[in-house]
Parts: structure tokens; sequence; C-alpha cells
């Protein structure tokens, strides 16, 4: 019984530590970012790089590859957020299949001595069990009328 306490006691202290240093590199990642910033960075164009890459078979994700005619259709983003663990979570969803919700973690690996992200990585990519009510003509509203959207 006290080996199993002792046990707990080290796994609550390392999933504390790694929260708490998750947050400071997360204030490192997205230090001074604007609305600008959420809508346009980095972690889009990997996702952006990463879909590519899937659709030359470059990468084996079976999610996207079981909807691999709409790969190489743009995209937009609905949500993004960031990530207790690092990096963020993103909502997006394809122009050539408006009613699909994917989402995704992107992380950044980031180099706490120069406090710069050193590189990114698509860590997995699901598909959402509900279904929007959008039409493609509606996305297109969207990125025509609000600025900060845009197709990927």
């Amino acid at each position: 019984m006290k080996r199993i306490v002792t046990l707990i006691a080290i796994i609550l202290f390392m999933s504390t530590s790694l929260c708490s240093a998750q947050e400071d590199l997360n204030a490192i990642r997205f230090k001074g970012w604007t609305e600008k910033e959420w809508f346009d960075n980095d972690y889009i164009r990997e996702l952006r790089k990463y879909i590519d890459a899937c659709s030359k078979g470059e990468v084996k994700d079976q999610t996207l590859l079981a909807h691999r005619e709409i790969l190489k259709s743009k995209f937009i983003i609905g949500h993004i957020e960031p990530a207790t663990y690092g990096g963020v979570f993103i909502y997006f969803t394809f122009l050539d299949a408006p009613r699909k919700v994917f989402y995704t973690q992107v992380y950044s690996y980031v180099n706490p001595d120069t406090k710069k992200i050193d590189g990114y990585e698509v860590r997995v990519v699901f598909l959402n069990e509900d279904e929007l009510d959008y039409t493609r003509e509606a996305l297109l509203y969207i990125v025509e009328n609000y600025p900060e959207y845009k197709l990927w």
C-alpha cells in the first residue's frame, strides 16, 4: 500500500511539473501574439505542409488518407487555442468538404535557452464525429467578409 501511495505521489508531482513547465514554454511560444498571429502562424503552415505530404504519400495518416479526395483542397481554421502540453489545438474544415470538422495538435519544440521555437510537429489528426451545417458558399462568405480568416 505504501508503494502505491508513493507511486501516485510521484505521478502527481511529475504531471504537475510537466504542466507547469509547458505553461512556461507556452509563454515563450505565444508571447505578444495579437489576434492576427492566431489566424496566420507557423503552426497552420506546418499543418498545410503535413496535409500536402499526406496527399503525396509521404506521410501515412489514416484519418486524412480516408479523405484523400479533399487533401489538395484549401481549408479554413475554425478555432485555434494553446495546448496544455505544448503547441496548439486546431479545428479546421476543408472547402471541398464543408460539413466535416477535423482537429489536430501541432506541437512546437522550444529551446528554453534561446527562447525560440526550433521546429513543429503535427502529432495527430482526428475527424470530429459531429458535422457542421456549412456549405462551400458559407465558408467562402466567411473568408470574404472577415479578413482574419483565410484559406490555407
